[in-house]
């Protein structure tokens, strides 16, 4: 293992640009939240209650890029439906 000055998650998110968390749920504060760099990036994927909810986030930080696991299921039966339908598009458009 390596040396290291944190031993903390509220340590660990100051100044940080991403957290990507599938730990438990409401272990993540405002405060760690307001901690990290501008436009922060979080995917909260403790399930079934993420980290921090997504109401809290929004009024912690108004800049937040949020992602939960509701949203990942969303986009994993909508894009692969939405790229089969543009492949048969795109190769009707080719015949």
């Amino acid at each position: 293992s390596k040396n290291t000055e944190i031993n903390s998650l509220d340590e660990a998110l100051k100044g940080a640009d991403v957290f990507i968390g599938f730990s438990k749920a409401n272990m993540m504060t405002k405060d760690m939240l307001i901690s990290m760099s501008k436009n922060p990036i979080v995917f909260a994927m403790a399930n079934p209650d993420p980290e921090i909810s997504y109401e809290h986030a929004q009024k912690a930080r108004k800049d937040i890029i949020f992602m939960f696991k509701i949203f990942l299921s969303l986009i994993s039966i909508v894009v692969p439906t939405f790229h089969t339908y543009l492949n048969k598009y795109l190769l009707a458009l080719h015949r």
